[in-house]
């Protein structure tokens, strides 16, 4: 189901990416450039997470490892997944609030 439910995001992401970047390079703006890259990063981020996730977590994990030890490596892992799909709706609704400067 998640995995069905990641690639419906992607390709509403890639539509919709299309069209940010054709409305971006028609009327050119420093905010909509802004959310698009931020846009992209997330995005980035979501396939690398997708793509490679013992890898995506080890280096958030190292990130994050001067934080409280409270933090359990096992269950952040499990959790990653859910964090991949936010990623992906977080790049997608940073697309949207683009297309609202005018």
């Amino acid at each position: 189901m998640k995995k069905a439910l990641k690639i419906l995001l992607t390709i509403i992401f890639i539509i919709i990416s299309i069209f940010a970047i054709n409305n971006l390079i028609n009327n050119y703006l420093d905010d909509r450039l802004l959310f698009v890259a931020l846009a992209f990063t997330s995005f980035i981020m979501h396939l690398f997470a997708w793509i490679a996730p013992k890898t995506f977590f080890n280096l958030c994990w190292k990130i994050t490892n001067t934080m409280s030890d409270n933090f359990d490596y096992e269950t952040g892992y499990s959790n990653l997944e859910n964090c991949d799909i936010g990623l992906l709706i977080t790049s997608i609704l940073l697309l949207g609030i683009s297309f609202l400067f005018k």
